[in-house]
């Protein structure tokens, strides 16, 4: 288990994804898009191995409370470098407190634990709520791929944000302290 200050996050577990399926109906679940749409709980369960191999997938908790999921995925030892992402689907709190942390809490564990050197994430979506935790947390925008993804019938560009292990002293970040602090 990994804590901070508001949220603990720790490995999704076959006991999470009752929710995680509820998750997926409400709003679709980012694990899964582009993918292959679960018909039912059982065939989530079923599938739920072959995801967890591919990727790390850990829960945002608030005591024991589930409101989000983060993972890391397209794990490349050799260049030291992986692509992230979170989200909070609890709609009854405000999102941005949580991600941050839950991003610090991320990005220590990614740099220090798994010793890659560099982090970086997708955004197809300007209105998603993780950029502007991006941009607090001093990411930077490394790029646009055009026309990248067709979305909701209209193609739409994709930001690439990254982040160095030697950018903003990381390596000595706790979970919960912020940057700059």
């Amino acid at each position: 288990m990994l804590n901070g200050k508001l949220v603990s996050l720790r490995e999704l577990e076959a006991r999470d994804l009752d929710q995680v399926f509820l998750w997926d109906e409400q709003d679709e679940v980012y694990l899964f898009k582009g993918r292959y749409k679960f018909a039912s709980k059982e065939d989530l369960k079923n599938n739920f191995i072959g995801y967890s191999f591919s990727q790390k997938i850990f829960v945002i908790k608030i005591n024991q409370n589930l409101i989000g999921l983060t993972s890391y995925w397209a794990i490349d030892h050799r260049n030291k470098t992986c692509e992230f992402y979170a989200k909070i689907y609890d709609k009854n709190i405000d999102p941005l407190p949580y991600l941050t942390e839950s991003l610090d809490i991320l990005i220590k564990f990614i740099f220090n634990h798994e010793n890659l050197s560099k982090i970086y994430i997708h955004i197809s979506d300007p209105s998603d709520p993780i950029k502007p935790v991006l941009e607090k947390l001093k990411f930077t925008k490394e790029g646009t791929l055009r026309d990248h993804r067709f979305i909701k019938g209209q193609y739409v560009d994709t930001h690439v944000y990254g982040q160095l292990a030697k950018e903003e002293n990381l390596m000595k970040i706790e979970p919960g302290q912020r940057r700059g602090a």
